[in-house]
């Protein structure tokens, strides 16, 4: 990518084509020129395909940071995210103030300690979900948020997931673009390019 005219990115095309794909980045370790990404491993994700198959040498290039560095304050907080949003969830967490609470749900297998994967979770009450019932369980525990006492909500997912949620977010909760964010990280049904 080179800096175009007007300040943005302008990627290569055609036989340089290059894909793009929006990531978590953990931690950064400057002085050790390291930094720390969490992959969701799923058959058929480009990220996760490349991760797996990377060999030592293998040169990969990185934009950013990018994406929401808000410090979450206080109670009525309400994190949740599929397997591909996780990620995000744990670095909001990390991010969070000392006196930040509430709720986190989350999709993981049944006898996954969700607790030991999210830094500083015993802040927040942690609610999981099977792979198989999560769509439906994440939208029904947000139906049941108090409006009024939820103050920021944050859901990283499948599309129709993120679209049902933003409604509620912006719906039920009243909550604004300055405190919710839902996001599609991916498409049922499609294989990413």
């Amino acid at each position: 990518p080179r800096l175009g005219e007007n300040g943005a990115p302008a990627w290569p095309r055609g036989e340089d084509e290059l894909h793009a794909r929006i990531i978590t980045i953990r931690q950064v370790r400057v002085e050790e020129k390291e930094v720390d990404i969490d992959i969701a491993d799923h058959d058929g994700g480009l990220i996760a395909d490349l991760a797996r198959d990377a060999v030592m040498g293998t040169e990969v290039g990185l934009m950013g940071p990018g994406g929401d560095d808000r410090r979450l304050e206080g109670d009525g907080i309400f994190l949740a995210a599929d397997a591909t949003g996780l990620a995000a969830v744990a670095r909001l967490v990390e991010m969070a103030s000392p006196d930040a609470s509430g709720m986190i749900f989350a999709e993981a297998a049944g006898g996954y300690d969700l607790k030991s994967y999210l830094p500083r979770s015993d802040q927040f009450e942690v609610l999981q979900s099977p792979k198989a019932n999560f769509d439906a369980d994440v939208l029904a525990k947000a139906e049941t948020l108090p409006g009024g006492a939820t103050r920021f909500a944050f859901f990283a997912g499948e599309f129709d997931a993120a679209q049902a949620m933003r409604k509620i977010f912006k719906g039920r909760l009243g909550l604004d673009k300055t405190t919710q964010s839902s996001t599609a990280y991916w498409r049922r049904g499609e294989v990413a390019q």
